[in-house]
């Protein structure tokens, strides 16, 4: 892909996220996108760069597939969160049956790798949180 065509590309990328970051529930803390999250494991979904951001995301995404096809949970919803020139924010949202917890949310952090042979997103962190059910705020370190 020539740089022209990446460029333009880069762009409708970052409008796109731009409408998606205002309609999303996204709770974004600058610069640790992951305060409050619990930390996981991200190595087991490391891979090769992608300069496509939905590839990039896929493996990700793909545990969540396979857990609806075993049955393990029902549905999951999926975020784009933000997307800029160096980092892209996805949140992948489970829901649950409780009173106090409405979902189990899971933040994927990539960045855009320039140092790797290809060049594209990688993911970075991962990390896990409830989203609670009740009260005003659905991040709150404690659900009422």
């Amino acid at each position: 892909m020539n740089r022209s065509r990446l460029a333009a590309f880069a762009a409708f990328l970052c409008m796109a996220a731009t409408v998606a970051a205002a309609q999303s529930p996204c709770h974004l803390t600058k610069p640790d996108r992951l305060a409050g999250f619990s930390s996981l494991d991200a190595m087991m979904f490391v891979d090769l760069p992608d300069p496509i951001a939905t590839r990039a995301t896929s493996t990700v995404e793909s545990s969540f597939v396979d857990q609806v096809t075993r049955e393990e949970i029902s549905a999951f919803s999926k975020t784009w969160c933000e997307i800029g020139l160096q980092t892209m924010v996805v949140d992948f949202e489970v829901p649950v049956e409780d009173d106090a917890v409405k979902s189990i949310l899971t933040r994927a952090v990539y960045i855009w790798d320039t140092q790797m042979d290809p060049v594209g997103w990688r993911l970075d962190a991962l990390g896990e949180r409830q989203l609670c059910a009740r009260g005003d705020d659905p991040f709150a370190e404690i659900c009422p």
